[in-house]
């Protein structure tokens, strides 16, 4: 189910794009659409990473990351000195071994961590986008019991000088957005 589309997009557009969780592609596909410069995206799941990467492959604005967001967000971030549309959508992180196997680590929902190194970026006016709001609202055993609470402590602390809002994603999912405050 695609919660992003290119209305949604529309609303709370920059140059920059970065996604968590490509899954089957369908943010990068919102995001040429609606015409972004430059976007990024991070899968953990390798045959996911595989198809986007082969799927995007034509598309020069277009960058694939495989690794779990914790561990490939922050290097993003390091060449990007501009507001950035952020769409954190991971679910679930990963760990590559050297025989390229794929195992579960200890961050099924690693939202407070992304949302820590977004904050720690000098660029303090990026818009984040969150998928999956219904969920941490259930407080779902999959999320290890992280809550609508904990998610939304989290951005207020991170971000004081952005507005925090509920969104309509696609298919009239729920979503959290942050929206810099105009100075």
């Amino acid at each position: 189910m695609a919660a992003l589309n290119k209305k949604i997009l529309a609303a709370y557009h920059n140059d920059v794009f970065i996604e968590t969780g490509t899954g089957h592609g369908e943010g990068v596909k919102a995001a040429l659409a609606s015409g972004f410069v430059e976007i990024h995206s991070i899968e953990a799941d390798k045959k996911r990473f595989d198809t986007a990467r082969q799927m995007f492959a034509t598309e020069p604005s277009v960058t694939i990351y495989f690794g779990s967001s914790e561990d490939i967000l922050e290097s993003v971030l390091r060449t990007i000195d501009c507001p950035v549309t952020f769409w954190l959508d991971a679910v679930t992180s990963y760990t590559q071994s050297s025989q390229g196997a794929i195992s579960d680590t200890i961050s099924p929902a690693p939202i407070i961590q992304e949302l820590s190194i977004i904050a720690a970026h000098p660029v303090r006016t990026h818009t984040i986008l969150i998928n999956n709001m219904e969920d941490y609202a259930k407080g779902l055993k999959m999320w290890h019991r992280l809550t609508d609470e904990t998610v939304i402590e989290t951005m207020t602390k991170e971000f004081p000088k952005h507005k925090f809002s509920y969104g309509k994603g696609g298919h009239g999912r729920l979503i959290y957005v942050l929206k810099p405050t105009v100075s």
